[in-house]
């Protein structure tokens, strides 16, 4: 998948500076006190495209433009023969991490229970040949039996610290397979990446996925208009001053404040980007990608 925000088409400085002209003429503002510029509709973090696995068949499109999402929800699944092979050799190696981790885990948890058993033995025996007493027995017997019984109990301490070891390389194993076959399964569906809403539907069922975008999206809670604004004027605007965005489609202007102010200037079209934060997110969370005249009140 692939994020993408939609951008304005850079207009010459002459026609911003004909635009400001006109909008200032219309509100009755001196042209001093204002910067007019050319703006697009966009969300807070932009247009999401989703493209999803290029050669694939588009099986089934679970949302429609307009719906509401949550992060994760599938909105596509996929199919081809080789997504299905790759799905299928992923649940294979998936099943068979987990019987040799198991196989694995059991016969470490037999060793220490036979280690504990040798330990058992030995720690009775040497308490055997005690309880005799110290006139019956030999000290190189009971050394003999003393070091047994150490012996047994390392040994059990190194079976007890080996069920660690195998039961980490257990779930390293298991955990590798599970991303393989996660990485499989996400091929075969687009997902959301976050919550928002789905925007437009670009492929339908049995569709050939290309890599182009398949679904567009967008958080539409907040809505922005991004203006490119002459160089000139940028010097004169700071985070916080107001706008005033218009369309004949919006029917009313729409109001906004500057949230933030591009320090980097596109040295062809000599203009620089000016982000601004509409004050309501309706209509414009209808009319994403819409060009409006925008006016900034200094």
């Amino acid at each position: 998948m692939k994020f993408s925000n939609v951008r304005p088409r850079q207009i010459l400085v002459a026609t911003f500076v004909t635009l400001a002209c006109l909008l200032v003429s219309q509100s009755g503002l001196e042209a001093a006190e204002n910067s007019g510029a050319i703006g697009q509709i966009v969300p807070a973090g932009g247009v999401i495209s989703l493209t999803g696995s290029p050669g694939g068949f588009v099986e089934e499109v679970h949302v429609a433009a307009g719906d509401a999402v949550l992060a994760g929800a599938i909105l596509v699944t996929v199919r081809s023969d080789a997504l299905g092979a790759e799905h299928e050799l992923a649940t294979a190696e998936l099943e068979a991490a987990r019987i040799m981790s198991a196989a694995q885990i059991a016969a470490q948890n037999h060793a220490v229970e036979v280690a504990r058993a040798r330990l058992q033995d030995a720690s009775r025996e040497l308490a055997s040949y005690r309880a005799i007493g110290p006139q019956s027995t030999s000290a190189n017997e009971l050394a003999r039996l003393e070091s047994g019984e150490a012996q047994a109990r390392l040994a059990l301490q190194i079976e007890q610290a080996r069920v660690r070891t195998v039961n980490a390389e257990g779930r390293r194993l298991v955990g590798a397979a599970e991303q393989h076959l996660a990485v499989a399964q996400a091929a075969m569906e687009i997902r959301a990446p976050s919550d928002g809403t789905v925007l437009r539907v670009d492929r339908r069922a049995g569709q050939l996925l290309t890599g182009e975008p398949a679904i567009h999206m967008g958080d539409l809670s907040t809505m922005y208009v991004v203006s490119q604004v002459y160089e000139g004027d940028l010097l004169g605007l700071r985070p916080g001053m107001t706008a005033r965005i218009e369309n004949a489609t919006l029917g009313a202007p729409l109001n906004g404040t500057i949230e933030d102010i591009s320090r980097l200037i596109d040295t062809r079209a000599r203009l620089g980007e000016v982000r601004i934060r509409l004050d309501n997110p309706v209509p414009a969370n209808r009319l994403v990608g819409m060009e409006v005249e925008v006016v900034i009140a200094r």
